[in-house]
């Protein structure tokens, strides 16, 4: 949604986003717990996202039913 309003990030580097696009696009790069929390001010926010613009993208699943009934132990999800 973000891409399709201003382009893609390395030609705007967020420059005309909001704080709560900042969010969904720092949400969006998430890799793990253990990544730094989520900056209060607007500017470091998009400093941010610069920072994490090379990030890959977090892949979907083709449709919502394909990890369905797959019931996982906790020993194979590891």
């Amino acid at each position: 949604m973000l891409q399709d309003k201003y382009g893609h990030e390395s030609k705007h580097l967020f420059a005309n986003f909001s704080k709560e696009e900042c969010s969904t696009y720092l949400q969006y790069k998430k890799q793990s717990n253990r990544d730094p929390g989520m900056p209060k001010e607007l500017q470091e926010r998009r400093l941010h996202c610069v920072e994490w613009m090379d990030r890959p993208s977090p892949t979907a699943s083709p449709t919502a039913s394909d990890d369905e009934g797959k019931g996982a132990t906790a020993e194979e999800a590891i």
